[in-house]
């Protein structure tokens, strides 16, 4: 997009010109293979937006944030190159620039602008020369490169471009000048004069090796060389083989279909977001182990505010499912619980799955609500559940919830379990207790309301919830579709809900 000065005229670049400008010139140091393989085979201009979006946060240096400091430092850098080391091209497309755009200032830089005499260290073969204009760049350790990084850039052209040096010699201006600029082996008549130089420049495989004699570091014998040059071009190294950055590098997966939904309860001043995955164990590849048949599976996800930063993720592995001991329990289906704790405010869900085994990967998304606390009577979710189990506690009951795949109920279970949370009552002054009457209906698919008999009931008051965990029966309804309707009056405070939850006896 650009602006064209002196008028109110605006121009925005076609969408192709500004993808490609993308690729080649933005990111063309810092993206590696895998990931432009990606880019270059994206169909729409969301899917590369995604793309575009994904590829700075998985860069991110602290997610945390609203701001991007790896992008805003890459784009500072890119600056810096186009006004520092521009010589007849942009700066950012020099060897200079290059290595300024991946790897960001030395750790400390040596200039010589206008070349001139220059002694040899000892390392370089000693005696006296004329160099063109070189500067020299250190590292400490650059990752995915090497520790103790020297790096040199020789202008000799004397235009102002610097190139990557890929010798010590390349900056001697008297090397193809017979008897100038000899090193001391030269001088003394202990290597074939310049030739073993020369040759060193452009042969791997010289006939002199300088270590031989008293001079040259190991670093800058050609073998490292080459191997230091071919680092230095690479992009920065991401690791592919970690789960969450596998999915930032793509954009969508349907390679395992799964089904997933949240629950939210309030949790102070906070809310806790309960996600539940449901996956059919047909979809995974298995293996035979010592007690059955072996899965494994591997789960990510990450929550997004409105403005895309992430705010929450997680990363999980289930490394020993045997699905034959939970048929039970499950219909052959995998149940996964993860909670979050969160403020007030609307959320993105992202929630990926990969088969060990298979290397498959299946995504879904939801939108997450987490309502702000108010002075009102109000539930939380309702969760419908398979199967609920009473557990003994400390000092109080506790349960054990079997989730209902979505809205969905087996009609063979002859029951429907439910739990939820209630918020906003008031309690008597004097006995600090609340007093609700809770009534049950469930209306047919024509409104028809029929009053279920309860087979558990149970309500625990808390000082800010009260929690109520409920069976009902449901051996005299055919499969179908129903609503659950539960009706709340807080008798202190006369207030009154009704709250309606559809589901599915299968």
């Amino acid at each position: 997009m650009a602006c064209l000065t002196g008028g109110a005229a605006f121009y925005q670049e076609p969408s192709e010109d500004y993808y490609r400008k993308w690729l080649r010139e933005d990111v063309l140091y810092i993206i590696t293979p895998q990931e432009a393989d990606v880019f270059k085979k994206l169909r729409t201009d969301e899917e590369r937006d995604n793309f575009i979006e994904q590829f700075w946060q998985r860069r991110d240096t602290n997610p945390i944030t609203a701001a991007n400091e790896y992008k805003e430092e890459h784009y500072r850098r890119i600056a810096y190159a186009n006004e520092q080391f521009a010589s007849g091209f942009p700066g950012w497309k020099t060897d200079r620039g290059m290595i300024y755009i991946k790897f960001g200032p030395p750790d400390r830089l040596e200039r010589n602008p206008t070349g001139g005499d220059y002694r040899r260290p000892s390392w370089e073969g000693g005696g006296s020369t004329t160099t063109y204009p070189f500067e020299v760049w250190e590292y400490r350790h650059l990752e995915g490169v090497s520790q103790d990084v020297e790096i040199e850039f020789v202008d000799d052209t004397l235009s102002g471009e610097y190139r990557l040096a890929g010798s010590p010699d390349d900056k001697d201006a008297l090397l193809h000048v017979p008897n100038a600029g000899l090193t001391d082996a030269e001088m003394l008549g202990l290597v074939a004069q310049k030739i073993d130089r020369i040759v060193r420049t452009s042969n791997p495989m010289p006939g002199h090796n300088p270590l031989a004699v008293g001079y040259g570091r190991a670093k800058d014998q050609p073998f490292e060389k080459l191997q230091l040059m071919t680092n230095l071009h690479k992009a920065p190294a991401i690791d592919f083989s970690d789960f969450k950055t596998q999915v930032q590098a793509r954009t969508y997966f349907d390679e395992i279909p799964f089904q997933l939904r949240s629950d939210v309860f309030e949790h102070g001043s906070q809310g806790r977001v309960l996600v539940t995955l449901y996956l059919e164990s047909s979809q995974l590849q298995k293996e035979e182990s010592g007690q059955g048949w072996r899965s494994e599976l591997q789960v990510y996800a990450q929550l997004k505010d409105l403005s895309g930063r992430i705010v929450r993720d997680m990363e999980d592995s289930l490394s020993s499912i045997t699905p034959q001991s939970q048929a039970g329990l499950t219909g052959g289906r995998l149940v996964y619980q993860k909670d979050f704790f969160l403020q007030p405010g609307r959320y993105k869900l992202e929630f990926f799955v990969r088969d060990q085994l298979a290397g498959k990967i299946g995504s879904s998304q939801s939108l997450v609500v987490v309502p702000p606390a108010e002075q009102r009577l109000r539930l939380s979710s309702v969760m419908l559940a398979r199967r609920i189990e009473s557990v003994p506690g400390s000092g109080r009951s506790s349960f054990k919830i079997w989730p209902a795949q979505g809205h969905d109920v087996p009609q063979a279970n002859l029951k429907v379990g439910f739990y939820f949370e209630i918020y906003g009552f008031q309690t008597d002054q004097s006995s600090a207790k609340p007093d609700l009457e809770i009534q049950y209906e469930i209306l047919d698919s024509q409104g028809k309301a029929i009053s279920p008999l309860p087979d558990f009931h149970s309500a625990d008051p808390l000082p800010e919830r009260i929690t109520v965990m409920s069976i009902l029966k449901t051996a005299d309804l055919d499969v179908g579709r129903y609503t659950l309707r539960i009706r709340l009056h807080d008798l202190i405070a006369n207030r009154q809900l009704t709250h309606n939850l559809p589901f599915r006896l299968l």
